[in-house]
Parts: C-alpha cells; structure tokens; sequence
C-alpha cells in the first residue's frame, strides 16, 4: 500500500506530561492501555482511545521496567531498588470499592536491592518474570491475588555472567513457553520458563568484531552489551540489538528443536544502536534508536530515530530496510515518529533525553569488581560516621 494517511496526533495535557526522561514504556496485550515511567518518579496509565492519563502514581525510586498482566487487570512496576509493585489499572466505579485498591501500589515481589532492568508476564497468566544487574532471571508464579504479594519462585534461570539488559517470552502456544534474554556478556540465551532450563545459547561478540580480548574489561562489555530483543509474532525470528553494531542481528528460533540460528546482521546506519524494536503483526520490525546518536543520515532536528525492516518470506528470509515510500503514510508518518514535524516536536522532546538515561544506566552496570568494592568501602564508611 503506497500513499499518505492522516496522522491525528493527540497531546497530553500539560499537567499529565513527564518532567524529566521517560525511561519505560509498555502498552497493553489488547493495546487499549499504556503505561509510562520516567526518571520524575512518576507511573502513568493513558487510556489509548483518548490517550488521557487516567491514574498517577509517585514512587518512591525510579522505575526501571513496567509490565500488564496477560488480563491487563493489573499493573507492575519495578524500581530501581529491585521491588516489583502491582497496582489494579480498574478506576472507580468499575467493581473496585477500595480507594486503597484503586491508587495504592503494593509490594509484589523483590529483587534484594538489585536494578530490575526487564520485566514481562507470560501470555498464559502463570508467571512473572524478572531480569537484573545481578546477572539473573527470577521466575515467579504470578498469584490469584496480586494483593497478598507473589511468595512463589518457581526457579531461576542463572547462566549470564554479566547483567542481563532485557528479555522477551515466545508465546505462541507452545506446551512449554520459551524466553529469549540477552545481557553485558553479548549472548542471546533461549530458555525454558517453567524449569527454567538453558535450551541454547548464541555469542554475538564475533559479528561486532570483538571475539578476541579481556571479555571482562568495561570497554568489551559496553561494546557487546545487547541492548534489547524482541520476537516476531509466530516465534521464529528474534531480533537483537547490540551496543556496537549500527544495525540489527536476527536469529531464527526453531520451536522443535528449541536451539537459536544466526540467520543475518543487518548494518543500518552507522552509530544506530536500537533501543527499543518491535515486529508488527505484518512481519516488518519498526526499530527507534535515540537521535543523541544521529549523523548525516539522520534529520538534523528529529528528536528521535525510526527505520524499519522487512523480511523476504523464503524458508531463509532475507531482511531489508523499508523504503520511505512503500510505508503506509510515507514521510508524513515519519515525520510525525521522528519529531522532524514542527507540530510534534515538543511531545517528542523526551526521546533523547530518554535514551541518554538508557546509556547512563546501562554504564552503572558495567562498574569492574575493584570498583564495586571501592563503592561498598565508602559506603561502609559513611555509615560508620553517622553511627559516630
């Protein structure tokens, strides 16, 4: 389909927006719901139809990672000492009496001080399943009453052996549901959520040029450090994106065998390192990378950057970069994505700022074990001074 459509943008208020970064986005399973976080401390729920926020809620840290329910009754978020709350998304008058219920987060789980950096429930409603710095994934059963707090670990999937960045679950209606993480170490891992076995796993450090060195050293983990993952909708492509790459590396997933095959690494622009991706439901990945990292091809004043990728159906599909004219919508879509659009340039204004937090964080973890004492000492140290 070729030709222009009519992009109705459709602002917050003023009272509703963001005042720092937005650091965390998540829409709804049914997409009716979205929910945004940012470095302000601040949880909102939007109404897409109206795109009004309809519930605030302040944390008392920052939150790294938000998540529906596979029912999209409740909300979860995680903040950056390691807790995960629930909160009901249900507004008065729609079976919930409690105005505790309503507004007031609980505590669902935690990670014992440690950044939770990904978050997702399983389509079948069982499990939550929580990634941080500390180089492991916890899976929890996701309780009947999200109130009571989630007591049950059903296991953890320990195998990275630097921070695990992000995580995806294949939900396609397999017996056993499958879960695809990367993290600092440069592997992409596929696992079994229920046992929480480690089914395969693909080194990426070859294809950004790196297989040689201190695998250890900060620079090396930066390099190699996956960004985020995400699966295509019948589970067989996952895509990966990787700090130093300027592109995208896809990988096919057989659901048989269960075992991970590099099919392509895809070169977009040089310094595009995606921090957010997305198949549709047409097969095509839609990527945004911040505009912090544009060059020459990129808008000069875009606040954002968005290229997207289609894919040859072959048994081997063979993936390209979309033409600006065979999207539905073409440049006025893009325009109006990007920021490069005057009318849109303030309600995009964050996206930058939002990917340089994603930096800062992502460096946060990669302190070496020398450095992380040094921390600890001093903070040893202080606590023993106020003691005095």
């Amino acid at each position: 389909m070729k030709g222009k459509c009519q992009v109705d943008v459709k602002y917050p208020s003023a009272q509703s927006r963001h005042e720092e970064a937005i650091r965390t986005i998540t829409f709804s399973g049914e997409g009716k719901l979205f929910v945004s976080a940012g470095d302000d401390k601040h949880v909102k729920l939007w109404d897409t139809e109206t795109w009004q926020c309809t519930k605030t809620v302040h944390a008392s840290k920052k939150v790294s990672a938000t998540a529906f329910s596979c029912d999209s009754k409740w909300l979860l978020y995680a903040d950056k000492f390691g807790v995960v709350y629930a909160m009901s998304t249900k507004l008065q008058g729609e079976g919930l009496a409690s105005s505790v219920v309503l507004d007031q987060p609980v505590n669902l789980l935690a990670h014992c001080c440690s950044i939770i950096t990904s978050l997702k429930c399983t389509a079948d409603g069982k499990f939550i399943v929580t990634a941080d710095r500390d180089f492991k994934i916890r899976v929890s059963v996701f309780p009947k009453d999200p109130l009571q707090g989630a007591h049950e670990i059903e296991g953890f999937c320990l195998g990275h052996t630097s921070f695990v960045s992000c995580i995806a679950c294949i939900d396609v209606g397999l017996k056993s549901q499958l879960l695809v993480s990367g993290g600092g170490d440069g592997t992409v891992r596929l696992w079994e959520i229920e046992t929480a076995t480690l089914l395969d796993t693909v080194d990426v450090r070859d294809e950004v040029g790196i297989a040689d060195g201190n695998f250890e050293s900060d620079a090396v983990i930066q390099a190699s450090a996956i960004t985020c993952v995400c699966v295509s909708c019948d589970g067989s492509l996952i895509a990966v994106g990787v700090e130093s790459l300027d592109g995208v590396l896809f990988l096919k997933c057989d659901l048989k065998s269960k075992r991970l095959m590099l099919l392509q690494k895809l070169v977009l622009a040089e310094h595009f390192c995606p921090t957010s991706m997305q198949f549709d439901k047409n097969g095509w990945l839609w990527l945004v990378a911040g505009a912090a990292q544009k060059t020459d091809s990129c808008k000069e004043n875009a606040v954002t950057w968005v290229k997207v990728v289609s894919s040859s159906l072959d048994d081997t599909p063979v993936f390209t970069p979309v033409e600006l004219e065979s999207i539905p919508g073409g440049s006025l879509l893009f325009e109006t994505l990007d920021g490069t659009d005057s009318d849109v340039n303030k309600a995009f204004a964050l996206a930058e700022a939002a990917t340089i937090a994603m930096k800062n964080e992502l460096s946060k973890r990669q302190y070496s074990n020398e450095h992380r004492e040094f921390r600890k000492r001093l903070r040893n140290d202080k606590k023993l001074q106020r003691k005095v």
